[in-house]
Order: structure tokens, then C-alpha cells, then sequence
């Protein structure tokens, strides 16, 4: 089957959200769940062209002060997709997570800018796969409290081009471990994170681009980071 949400431009478009919803793990504004009935099947979709806004209980900043209140719920949630296609051209702002991709595979993600969360995408498996074939081609991801891409395994991750910056700057982040990419290994696909042509600035935590690979893992883990520009102000 095939899946278009498709809006006149991010500038154009506006999808507003004045749910009040407090869970960030349960669902989206937008949500694409096929839990029930995926099997062999993959799911031919496009959607783009539109910005969805949080309006209550979203994320602010005060810029004097430099402190985030953080908003509820997540923008655009999806669940077990095996995806040929592509997201595209998709702004969303205010929300705690972004986008949160759970036992998704061969996603294609591009020209995105998430804006004002505590993350910025979710990436991880719940019990049917690890991200697989991802890519994030321009995207753009900034003002994140936490981490602006936080991936637990999976492979290979791709990233392409685009801008992470002011991510992990705010004190008391919900991860610890604050920065610009997060990815944790795992021992069933070791050779994962490809970061091509992406520029990092004014990024906090530990790293802008932090990998944590288990001493059991860690010799077969390989990744390829090249044609990226570092300014952090630490």
C-alpha cells in the first residue's frame, strides 16, 4: 500500500497541535503504527511539505536566562514500518521527542529540522528490528536539550549532509550522556554509523558524536566519520 501526506511547503503548511497529552512514549500527533499486519510486506510512502507546531504544553526558551521548559508528547511516531520511501521536507517544533522510529527499517529521512525538544529523534528496537539501511540526508536538528539523534543499535546508520547544533547544552539532561549523536552498539549488526559532510557546532556533553561500543562488541565495531566540521565552544 501506499501512504502520501503531502502539504504546499514547510512555510506553507502548518499542522497545529493543542493536545494536552503528557506521554512521550505512547504515540504521536502523527502516528504510522503497523504492528498488526507488516509481515514480508513493505509500505511504499511519502510524506512532506508541512510543519507541525506544539502548542500546548510545548517546549520554550528563554533566551536571558538560557532555560528550557520542556513540552509533552512526540511529534511524529512510527512502529514497526519496513519503509521503501522517503519522509521529506518535514518541520517540527516544541515537542519532548521529535521523532521516534521504533523497530523501523530502511527509512530515508531528509531535509528535516527539529527544533526545541529534549530529544530530537528516537531510534531504537523494541522486538522486531534493529534500525536497519537508515539514512538522514540534510537534516537539520537544533536547540535540543538532550541529545539531538539518540540510536541503540542497528546498522548501517547514515548521515548525510545537515547541521546539529546547540544540542546537550542545557544542564540537567534525561540522558547523562548529552551531545549531538548518541549510538550504542550491539553485538547483532557491529558495523553501523556512517557521518559524511555534517556540520557540528555550539554542541555540548561529552562528544558531539558519541559511540558507545561494549568491550564485548567493540573490536568488530566499525564506523566512518569524514568531511565534518567540529566548532564546539568547549
Amino acid at each position: 500500500g501506499r501512504i502520501t501526506i503531502q502539504g504546499e511547503g514547510a512555510d506553507i503548511s502548518y499542522i497545529y497541535d493543542y493536545r494536552s497529552n503528557a506521554s512521550a512514549a505512547t504515540g504521536g500527533a502523527i502516528t504510522i503504527d503497523f504492528t498488526t499486519g507488516y509481515a514480508n510486506k513493505f509500505f511504499t510512502m511519502y510524506f512532506g511539505e508541512f510543519s507541525l507546531i506544539k502548542k500546548s504544553n510545548a517546549t520554550s526558551y528563554d533566551s536571558i536566562t538560557s532555560t528550557y521548559t520542556i513540552g509533552t508528547g512526540t511529534g511524529l511516531y512510527m512502529k514497526n514500518v519496513p519503509n521503501i520511501g522517503e519522509f521529506r521536507n518535514i518541520r517540527i517544533i516544541g515537542y519532548n521527542v521529535g521523532v521516534n522510529l521504533v523497530d523501523c527499517l530502511g527509512v530515508i529521512i531528509s531535509n528535516f529540522n527539529v527544533q526545541l525538544a529534549d530529544l530530537g529523534f528516537v531510534v531504537a528496537q523494541s522486538v522486531f528490528s534493529e534500525p536497519t539501511a537508515m539514512q538522514f540526508n540534510s537534516c537539520t536538528v537544533a536547540g535540543i536539550k538532550s541529545i539531538g539523534y539518540f540510536i541503540q543499535g542497528g546498522g548501517p546508520i547514515a548521515f548525510n549532509g545537515g547541521v546539529i547544533e546547540t544540542c546537550g547544552v542545557m544542564s540537567g539532561s534525561s540522558q547523562g550522556v548529552s551531545g549531538a549523536i548518541y549510538y550504542q552498539a550491539t553485538a547483532f549488526l557491529p558495523t553501523q554509523l556512517i557521518v559524511d559532510g555534517v556540520f557540528f557546532e555550539n554542541n555540548g556533553g561529552a562528544a558531539d558524536i558519541y559511540i558507545n561500543a561494549p568491550v564485548s562488541i567493540a573490536s568488530r565495531a566499525s564506523s566512518n566519520i569524514s568531511n565534518c566540521m567540529f566548532a564546539r565552544n568547549s
